[in-house]
């Protein structure tokens, strides 16, 4: 696994007046706290943004400073934000940060390593620090590949699907792989049945390996067939379709 470079905390410091007696104050608040996407997903050369966005309400203590933070779950490691933004508007204020994240082969940018991140923002004042955590999963974009052989098929013979699925860089997955069946007229996709891939090279070696998973069915009907693979916490889901033809 590859670690995520260090990252330096936004941090926007604001001068603050005198406040009002303590036995008064009312410590700020953190409102409307969100993120734009809580499942972003990636794909090879491409990159996506996730954006967090909340509101302060301080009707009585002035706050000081504001931090935005992004740490993986698993490490603790820090991911770079793109910059704090904050916008006031008379006791209250709008902030938002935004953070990269990118798939394989990104340049110039450095791949994110799937998983889950914790964003967190904390906002200082006379009193002590109010925070508010939120949490997001990165997938890779599952690449789906499907043959269905063989082609073409005489009616009630045994058509082979063969598929796999992969991260299209090093990795591969072992969930089932879900296969639905549409006829040559438009009609609604019809689920036939799964199988879960099976090592067929490189198995129990270092290196590359080759995880195959195959299902037969009987063709009556000209068609395509269609191989889902299933989302986990590493890849999201994907597809790919393949034509038969029958002949009589």
């Amino acid at each position: 696994m590859r670690l995520l470079p260090a990252a330096a905390v936004s941090l926007l410091m604001i001068s603050a007046g005198p406040g009002p007696a303590a036995h008064a104050a009312t410590p700020p608040e953190l409102r409307s706290v969100r993120l734009t996407d809580a499942n972003p997903v990636v794909t090879t050369g491409r990159c996506a943004q996730v954006a967090m966005t909340a509101r302060i309400s301080a009707p009585d203590t002035p706050w000081t400073s504001v931090t935005s933070t992004i740490t993986r779950d698993d490490s603790g490691d820090r991911k770079d934000t793109l910059g704090l933004a904050i916008r006031r508007s008379g006791t209250s204020a709008a902030i938002s940060d935004r953070v990269r994240l990118c798939g394989i082969n990104a340049f110039p940018y450095e791949m994110d390593e799937p998983g889950r991140f914790v964003w967190t923002v904390s906002v200082a004042h006379a009193g002590g620090t109010v925070q508010v955590t939120r949490s997001f999963r990165l997938r890779f974009q599952g690449i789906v590949h499907l043959n269905a052989r063989p082609e073409p098929v005489r009616a009630g013979n045994w058509v082979t699907l063969t598929s796999w699925v992969h991260d299209n860089w090093e990795s591969y997955d072992t969930s089932p792989i879900h296969f639905y069946f549409r006829g040559t007229r438009p009609t609604a996709w019809t689920y036939k049945g799964s199988a879960r891939p099976r090592c067929t090279f490189g198995c129990g070696e270092p290196g590359v390996q080759s995880w195959v998973a195959t299902k037969r069915f009987r063709q009556y009907r000209s068609g395509t067939w269609r191989a889902v693979s299933t989302r986990t916490n590493y890849l999201e889901t994907g597809s790919h379709s393949d034509a038969v033809t029958v002949r009589r």
